[in-house]
């Protein structure tokens, strides 16, 4: 746009005079311009739906990899578990002893004297002749692999996102909103975000194995 501007004083009542003139040729932008204002088709309100797809995906990504860790852990208790079922339990070993030449071993079998009559000791019962398994019963170690596995079941199922997780999402998707064109600005808000998420995984973690 061109034009001059003409001041003139009026020597009687001593105040400027302003004429600006204005020349007739039209206002003209360069082809690159005009291109860029052409392509520009996003507005606002897509630019934001984007952001907010972008964070839920991240989230359904936090997701997933809790879900991921849940399977590993249980899947080690699941085989630590079966390790302990399968490992027999070791026989106790008669000790080893030996006695010298000349010595008085107490537990040799008894001779009865001449001249007395010798009434061996009654049988034990079966049940006493029995050895006693001091070791937890294959039953009993079931029924408690049994209960531990469908406390675990139980659990399996991931927790709803609580409300300190969710206010930092919902941080995150403002901030963005209001500074789409400079998303830099909210790194507060993401790093709030993903101590969220680390503090819901870390706690859903110490419930399972806890």
């Amino acid at each position: 746009m061109e034009g001059w501007i003409n001041c003139q004083w009026d020597k009687q009542v001593k105040t400027p005079k302003l004429t600006i003139n204005t020349s007739s040729a039209p206002i003209q932008f360069s082809s690159n311009v005009v291109d860029s204002l052409q392509s520009n088709t996003e507005t606002d309100s897509a630019r934001a739906k984007t952001l907010e797809l972008q964070i839920q995906a991240r989230v359904s990504q936090e997701l997933e990899r809790l879900r991921e860790r849940e399977q590993q852990t249980l899947a080690e208790i699941e085989k630590r578990l079966a390790e302990v079922k399968d490992t027999p339990s070791p026989s106790p070993a008669a000790p080893n002893v030996s006695y010298p030449p000349g010595s008085l071993n107490l537990d040799a079998p008894r001779i009865p004297f001449a001249g007395r009559e010798y009434a061996p000791a009654p049988p034990l019962p079966e049940d006493q002749a029995r050895p006693i398994n001091r070791d937890v019963s294959r039953e009993s170690v079931n029924g408690e692999i049994e209960e531990l596995r469908a406390r675990l079941e139980g659990r399996r199922k991931l927790a709803e996102l609580d409300s300190g997780v969710e206010k930092a999402k919902a941080d995150v998707v403002s901030c963005l909103r209001l500074n789409d064109r400079r998303p830099l600005d909210c790194w507060k808000e993401v790093e709030g975000f993903k101590k969220e998420v680390a503090r819901m995984e870390e706690a859903f973690v110490d419930r399972v194995v806890g």
